[in-house]
């Protein structure tokens, strides 16, 4: 395939991974327990503040096909029009699959770790573009995904204060308590602002998390989504996974940390779209 997690089989077998973003579609045939006309509903959970392992766990359904865990802490789906379906977007890209046996067309989009479910906690707020996160992200957002078994977490979110903040702290806390567990977290869309120079936004600024830049795509990708012939224009060379995108922030941190810490295409990429089937 050319992707090495594929190609050494490494696409997410019996692993969660955490998801906090606007929502998620869960009747999309990337994330849908069934073909049926009114598919199963995921294993919604209403957030409770301090809420121990005990009672996320039990709340947690781990035989589902794609989505074990759907806290409702902004609302219970991806919606909203101002958030563009960002939610079901990222978590396609990290996990989607489609059901068996349907949309064929859809198998060559599969996300990087296919064959893993999802702990999905919903930061939207109910109009506007902005997301709504609980105060304290190491009591009240990280246990949740941990609860349900996941040992990754990404966050395709952030805030553009180029500074280590409280939740940069409360990353750093949470994963300095729990080794296993791995935070991502996108450095920011503020690379073309005027002060782009150390421009990765909090929480991308923690210590412990892994800050993810957003690179180029291929000119095949560009070229087949936008029906454009732009990359021959502009150089094909400029069209490569080795590029960054122009708005990805930029390193260091404030306080002269290197960061982001990896990049990957970020700039045309193809996954599950909100209120499709």
């Amino acid at each position: 395939s050319g992707v090495m997690s594929f190609d050494r089989n490494l696409v997410g077998n019996n692993e969660v991974i955490g998801v906090g973003d606007s929502g998620l579609d869960f009747r999309s045939c990337f994330f849908a327990e069934s073909t049926g006309a009114n598919p199963r509903t995921p294993p919604f959970v209403a957030f409770q503040a301090g809420a121990s392992n005990n009672f996320i766990a039990s709340r947690v359904d781990r035989s589902r096909r794609k989505i074990v865990q759907y806290v409702t802490f902004g609302d219970n789906n991806d919606e909203n029009p101002e958030q563009g379906g960002h939610g079901t977007h990222v978590t396609g890209s990290a996990l989607g699959r489609p059901v068996n046996g349907q949309n064929s067309l859809h198998r060559e989009y599969v996300g990087t770790a296919d064959q893993a479910k999802v702990a999905f906690f919903d930061i939207a707020r109910a109009t506007g573009r902005g997301l709504a996160l609980p105060n304290d992200l190491d009591r009240d957002f990280f246990p949740w995904s941990f609860a349900a078994g996941a040992r990754i977490h990404t966050d395709s979110w952030g805030s553009s204060t180029p500074a280590y903040t409280s939740f940069s702290r409360d990353v750093d806390e949470f994963t300095n308590d729990n080794l296993d567990y791995v935070v991502l977290v996108a450095a920011g869309n503020s690379g073309q602002c005027s002060n782009s120079f150390s421009s990765v936004g909090s929480p991308a600024t923690s210590k412990n998390c892994i800050a993810v830049g957003a690179s180029l795509n291929t000119a095949t990708s560009w070229q087949r989504f936008r029906n454009s012939n732009e990359p021959r224009q502009f150089g094909l060379q400029f069209f490569n996974r080795e590029g960054m995108a122009s708005f990805s922030s930029i390193g260091p941190t404030s306080d002269l940390r290197l960061k982001p810490d990896v990049s990957a295409p970020g700039f045309f990429v193809t996954s599950a779209r909100s209120g499709q089937n």
